[in-house]
């Protein structure tokens, strides 16, 4: 190989090195644990350290009012906690989701359906901060599925703790 031939590839080397770190530095990459996370918007003037109770709260209440079990599921007695990652930008709006913790198919359809509902109100999020910055972060909303059956009677309540 020549002089030249070796100046060359030099020279290409260098100019995509150059490239992928200008790439990379307008990457914005996913924090997965930030000092803040995201906060739905009921949860915004919450003090830090009950920002997530809250969003677990409401996060409830929303897979409450929406989901749907599954009938097929429901027939074969299928139960258990689905979660959905979901990746929240800067600007606070839901973006890629993935379920990060399966079940069985016919219950994780169902959590995936439930998170894209969410996702379609256009609900903005507090962005999650690190060091001071906006974020983008990811945040998995559990889903679970348990079946309630009548014939099952509960324990009275201890009364000696009052």
């Amino acid at each position: 190989m020549s002089e030249r031939h070796i100046q060359f590839l030099a020279f290409m080397i260098t100019m995509v090195i150059a490239t992928v770190s200008t790439a990379q530095r307008n990457v914005d990459y996913i924090v997965s644990n930030p000092d803040l996370p995201a906060a739905l918007p009921g949860c915004v003037d919450m003090p830090d350290m009950y920002r997530e109770n809250c969003n677990v709260r409401q996060l409830r209440a929303w897979v409450r009012e929406h989901m749907t079990y599954p009938p097929e599921a429901l027939e074969k007695g299928l139960e258990g906690r689905v979660e959905v990652a979901v990746t929240i930008d800067t600007s606070g709006l839901m973006q890629m989701m993935r379920v990060s913790k399966k079940v069985h198919p016919l219950l994780n359809q169902e959590a995936l359906r439930l998170v894209q509902s969410l996702k379609d109100t256009e609900v903005r999020w507090l962005p999650a901060m690190n060091r001071g910055k906006k974020v983008i972060s990811e945040y998995r909303i559990p889903v679970t599925f348990q079946v309630i059956r009548p014939d099952l009677q509960r324990a009275p309540t201890d009364q000696d703790r009052g």
